[in-house]
């Protein structure tokens, strides 16, 4: 035997003397392995913060931020009629917004501008091109934008209408502006229209459009009935004697 194979078997023996030794003690590398390998999967793969997810069990529902909406409570019409005094000459933009009252006047004013251009234009011979967008109410006051009008008496037409929508025997606006929209040099086309409301309950029922009575058709003319006499059946002669 040479001299490395021999401190080769002196320290394997060694090793195995201190393995004995130690007794229990030596599978500690092992468990020492393992716990290394589970600290590195969890830093890698689970997250800091756990998401939950609607519909898991344990999970609480979200609540709905609707209920806690306030409610929009009806004005008398002396609070309105101050309220009207106090913003009519402010710029509309100025004007405080009331969250609650934009909630609830803005739906039920679309219905009743709707109901306005049905009946304005009730028995046209072609259907109005008038739009109606950019709905919008604040404190008292609320406005919308006319489009695509074939003209200012179809704007007109449609206002009149408007002005005319009452409840109970009222009218539900106070005022009624329109600020025509210059498009080009040119107006006609499209506006602005502002209303002040003069109560707060915009659930109007509007009637059918009235029936209104177009002009008659005017009757061909026969030519035959409306050339002039002739000479045999008593007419005036011509200049040539015929």
């Amino acid at each position: 035997m040479n001299d490395s194979t021999a401190q080769g078997s002196a320290i394997v023996r060694r090793i195995e003397a201190l393995r004995t030794r130690l007794g229990p003690l030596r599978y500690l590398d092992a468990v020492l392995v393992a716990a290394l390998a589970a600290g590195f999967h969890f830093y890698w793969n689970v997250p800091d913060k756990v998401v939950a997810v609607p519909g898991d069990q344990g999970v609480p529902k979200p609540k709905d931020t609707r209920r806690g909406r306030t409610r929009h409570t009806p004005r008398p019409a002396d609070e309105l009629a101050k309220l009207h005094d106090r913003f009519r000459n402010r710029a509309f933009a100025r004007e405080p917004k009331d969250d609650a009252f934009a909630r609830y006047a803005t739906p039920r004013l679309r219905r009743v501008v709707a109901s306005a251009r049905a009946r304005a234009f009730a028995g046209a011979p072609a259907p109005s091109p008038l739009r109606t967008v950019d709905f919008e109410c604040r404190t008292v006051r609320c406005r919308f934008r006319i489009e695509r009008a074939a003209g200012p008496h179809e704007i007109d037409l449609f206002v009149d209408e408007l002005r005319r929508i009452e409840k109970d025997g009222a009218p539900i606006f106070r005022d009624v502006r329109v600020e025509p929209v210059v498009s080009n040099g040119t107006e006609g086309s499209s506006a602005w229209v502002e209303v002040t409301l003069a109560r707060d309950d915009l659930d109007v029922r509007v009637g059918a459009p009235a029936a209104r009575r177009l002009p008659k058709k005017v009757p061909t003319l026969d030519r035959d009935a409306a050339a002039p006499p002739s000479k045999a059946e008593g007419g005036t002669p011509g200049r040539d004697g015929a």
